[in-house]
C-alpha cells in the first residue's frame, strides 16, 4: 500500500465516522424537533379545549343572567362568535383520527346546544340545553385527555431519544477514539518503524558498515526509498570490492613488467637477444592489459557522467568483426574461434572504435568463460533495418536470476567470480555502447551449456 492510499483510507474512515455522527445528530435533532412540535400541539389542543369550555360556560352564564333579569356580559352573537373561534382553533390543532371523530361529535353537540338555546325557554328546553352542554363538556374533557395522553407519549419518546442520543454520542466518541488509536498504531508500524529502519541503515552505512541494508517494508514510497538505498549500497560495496580487484589486477602486469625490466638492470649481464625480445613482448602485453583496464575505468566514468561521445561513420560490420576475430585467434590459440561471415557487406552507421570495443568485450568474455578447446562463434547478419553481431560460447552459462544483474557496473556472475579474473565492467560498457547507437543487447543462456550475446544495431544510427 502506498502512503497516498494509506492516508486516503484513514481519511475515508474518519470521514465515514464523522458522517455517521452527523447523520445521527441530524436524525436525533429531527426526532426531537418532531417530539417538541407534537408536545406543543398537544398543549395547544388542551388549552384550546379549555378555552372552548370557558366560552360555553360564559354563554350559559349570560343566558342565566338574562333570565334572572340581569344584564348580559356579552350578546348572543358575541358568545356564538367566541365559541365558533374556539372551535376553529381546536379543529386546526387536531390531526389524529380519534381527535377528528371527537371533534365532529363536539361540533354536532354544540350546534344542537346553540339551537336549543335559540328556542323558547322552558324547563324541558332548559333541561335539554344543559344536557347538550354537559355532553359538550364531556367531549372537550375527552379531547383534553387525548391531548394529555399524546403529550405523555411524546415525553416518553423524547426521553428515549435523549437516552439514545447519549448512547450514540458515547458510541461515536468511542469509535473515533478507537479509530485514532488504530491510526496511531498503524502509522507507527507502517510508517514510523520503516523510517527509523532506513535511518538506522543509512547511519550504519555512513559509520563504515558497508553491509548495512534497509528492510524494504512499509508503504510503496518508503519501500522504494529503501530499495534505492540498498541498490546504491550494493553498488558502492561492489565498487569498493572491484577497486580492490582492479588494484590487484593492476599490480599483476606491473609486477610482470618489473620482473622483465629487472633482467636488464645495469648490475646484471644482458640476456640473449631472444630472451630480450621475449621480455619486451611480455612488457608490451602487460602494457596492453593496463591500457585496457584503465580505458574501461575511464569509459565507465564517461558513461556515468553522460559524456560518451560517438564519431559516426559508414562502415562494414564484417570488417570490424573479422579484425576482432583475427586478433583473438592469435591471442587465444587454445580456443576454437569461428567466424560466420556473410557474403555481402553489412553496412551500418556507427562509431567504429566503440563497436569494435563492444565486440571485443563480448569475444573476450566468451573466451574467458569457455573451457580450453571450447568453441566461440562470432556471427554478423543483416536483417531488415538491423545489423546484428552475436557471440556464442560453450562456457558455464548464466543463471536466470543473474542475467540482468551482470550488465550492472562491477557486477560479475558468482559462479565464476573466483575462477575468472576481471573487473566486471565489460558487459556494462558494451550495453551502453550498443544503446548509445540506438540498439539493444540481448542475452540467451543455459547454465552448463553456454551463452549467446546478440547486439542489434539500426543501420542508420539515431545517435548524433
Amino acid at each position: 500500500m502506498s502512503l497516498r492510499a494509506f492516508f486516503a483510507s484513514s481519511l475515508a474512515v474518519l470521514v465515514a465516522l464523522a458522517l455517521v455522527a452527523a447523520a445521527s445528530l441530524v436524525a436525533l435533532t429531527t426526532f426531537l424537533h418532531t417530539a417538541s412540535r407534537d408536545l406543543g400541539s398537544a398543549l395547544l389542543r388542551a388549552d384550546a379545549a379549555a378555552l372552548l369550555e370557558t366560552a360555553l360556560y360564559a354563554a350559559e352564564a349570560d343566558r342565566l343572567r338574562e333570565r334572572s333579569g340581569l344584564p348580559r356580559r356579552s350578546t348572543v352573537a358575541e358568545d356564538d362568535a367566541r365559541i365558533s373561534r374556539c372551535l376553529d382553533t381546536l379543529r386546526g390543532l387536531i390531526t389524529s383520527e380519534r381527535g377528528k371523530k371527537l371533534m365532529r361529535q363536539l361540533e354536532s353537540v354544540i350546534a344542537e346546544y346553540q339551537s336549543e338555546s335559540a328556542r323558547a325557554s322552558g324547563p324541558a328546553a332548559r333541561e335539554l340545553r344543559l344536557q347538550r352542554l354537559d355532553e359538550a363538556m364531556e367531549i372537550t374533557e375527552q379531547i383534553q385527555a387525548v391531548s394529555r395522553e399524546q403529550a405523555e407519549a411524546t415525553m416518553r419518546h423524547a426521553k428515549r431519544l435523549d437516552v439514545l442520543s447519549n448512547d450514540v454520542g458515547i458510541g461515536v466518541a468511542v469509535l473515533l477514539l478507537v479509530a485514532v488509536a488504530m491510526l496511531v498504531v498503524l502509522m507507527r508500524q507502517f510508517i514510523y518503524r520503516p523510517l527509523v529502519a532506513i535511518r538506522s541503515a543509512i547511519a550504519e552505512f555512513a559509520a563504515g558498515n558497508r553491509r548495512a541494508r534497509a528492510p524494504e517494508t512499509g508503504p510503496i514510497e518508503l519501500a522504494s526509498i529503501a530499495h534505492t538505498f540498498n541498490y546504491a549500497a550494493e553498488l558502492v560495496e561492489r565498487q569498493l570490492g572491484s577497486m580492490a580487484t582492479v588494484a590487484h589486477d593492476l599490480r599483476n602486469p606491473l609486477a610482470a613488467m618489473s620482473t622483465a625490466l629487472a633482467a636488464v638492470r645495469d648490475d646484471r649481464p644482458l640476456p640473449s637477444e631472444e630472451q630480450v625480445r621475449r621480455l619486451v613482448a611480455l612488457g608490451q602485453h602487460q602494457v596492453t592489459r593496463l591500457d585496457r583496464m584503465v580505458g574501461d575505468l575511464l569509459d565507465v566514468a564517461r558513461i556515468e557522467a553522460g559524456r560518451l561521445e560517438l564519431k559516426l561513420t559508414d562502415c562494414d560490420l564484417r570488417g570490424l568483426a573479422r579484425g576482432v576475430v583475427e586478433l583473438f585467434r592469435s591471442e587465444s590459440p587454445r580456443h576454437d574461434l569461428v567466424f560466420l561471415e556473410p557474403e555481402t557487406p553489412v553496412q551500418v552507421r556507427c562509431d567504429e572504435g566503440r563497436i569494435e570495443q563492444a565486440l571485443g568485450n563480448l569475444v573476450s568474455n566468451a573466451i574467458k568463460y569457455s573451457p580450453a578447446g571450447g568453441r566461440v562463434t562470432v556471427g554478423v547478419f543483416a536483417r531488415g533495418d538491423e545489423a546484428i553481431f552475436e557471440v556464442t560460447d560453450q562456457g558455464v552459462g548464466i543463471p536466470p536470476e543473474e542475467r540482468e544483474r551482470i550488465f550492472e557496473p562491477f557486477r560479475r556472475s558468482p559462479t565464476s567470480r573466483e575462477a575468472v579474473p576481471g573487473t566486471g565492467l565489460g558487459l556494462s560498457i558494451t550495453r551502453r555502447i550498443v544503446e548509445s547507437h540506438g540498439g539493444r543487447l540481448e542475452l540467451e543462456s543455459e547454465p552448463g551449456k553456454g551463452s549467446t550475446f546478440r547486439a542489434r544495431l539500426p543501420k542508420e544510427s539515431p545517435a548524433g
